[in-house]
């Protein structure tokens, strides 16, 4: 190596540690907030559709959806967007519908937009047919004040809180957290790597299908059949109850207490097993590989 290419080296390191001093100095002075970054400008536009509807159905990309309670009885959608993030509200043949406006390519070009966006929703405590609503990375809450007969939700890397009174219900994440309570149809919950917490729920089906996530069952009742796949993540009973019980795992453990005595079938092929010997009940199976079995019947 030349004495010359050595100072280049020496001197292309040099201005990389200064560049980077530089940069981390610039965003101690932003609070390493990097939506202060952002060139694209922030707007808020509110929408108050005057045509009645009854279901709702929302397609957005990164944009946090969250339902509310109106307060005044009226419906209102507040959308936080941008010049380059902009939303289309209308209603069609009763149906409230909500969608991202593709921007211009020039406008586009906008290599500094951290921006994180949200959708308010604020509905008159009526109960809807349906509400479906698809996001990628944001999350979706709806309250406890709402109802409705159906509900699909899906997001790919967001949370999902679900709280409202619901018939048939249908989430999908991949790695966001699902939170379900106050459901009493049909429910079926799929998630990759995310939590499922499930709560004070009395439903007629639940079906639960997670990869690697943790799925809690508090104060729970099924009335017919309750069937869980996992493939590490663990399944957590706290006062659960079910006609029929079907559980498989991989390496995940299954643990807690049930309401009510049970039939039990378990296997596992390295793990431990410990389940009441009870000859009345339900039909409870737990198959896992190695993963432990330990469950209680609360008296």
């Amino acid at each position: 190596m030349t004495k010359t290419l050595k100072i280049w080296i020496i001197a292309a390191i040099a201005l990389i540690i200064v560049g980077s001093v530089i940069f981390t100095s610039a965003l101690a002075m932003l609070e390493f907030d990097f939506r202060k970054l952002s060139t694209d400008k922030s707007l808020c536009n509110t929408y108050t559709p005057e045509e009645a509807f009854d279901r709702i159905q929302i397609n957005v990309d990164t944009t946090d959806i969250e339902f509310l309670p109106a307060t005044d009885g009226q419906h209102k959608i507040v959308c936080e967007e941008s010049e380059t993030v902009k939303h289309k509200v209308w209603v069609e043949s009763g149906v409230l519908k909500i969608k991202v406006i593709p921007a211009k390519w020039y406008k586009r070009i906008n290599f500094f937009n951290f921006n994180r966006y949200k959708i308010k929703l604020y509905l008159p405590q009526n109960k809807y047919t349906a509400v479906a609503a698809t996001t990628s990375t944001g999350d979706i809450s709806l309250p406890k004040e709402l109802s409705f007969d159906t509900v699909r939700l899906d997001s790919d890397t967001g949370d999902i809180n679900c709280t409202a009174l619901s018939g048939n219900v249908d989430i999908s994440s991949d790695t966001g957290d699902v939170r379900l309570g106050n459901s009493t149809g049909n429910v079926s919950i799929e998630t990759n790597t995310g939590d499922i917490n499930i709560s004070a729920v009395n439903c007629q089906r639940l079906n639960v299908d997670s990869d690697t996530g943790r799925t809690i069952l508090n104060n729970c009742t099924v009335a017919g059949t309750f069937d869980a796949e996992t493939d590490t993540g663990d399944i957590v009973f706290d006062g659960f109850d079910a006609g029929t019980i079907f559980v498989e795992t991989d390496t995940g453990d299954v643990t807690g207490t049930l309401l009510s005595e049970k039939v039990f079938i378990v296997v596992s092929d390295t793990g431990d097993i410990d389940v009441p010997k009870s000859i009345s009940g339900g039909r409870c199976e737990i198959t896992t590989d190695t993963g432990d079995v330990e469950i209680t019947i609360r008296k």
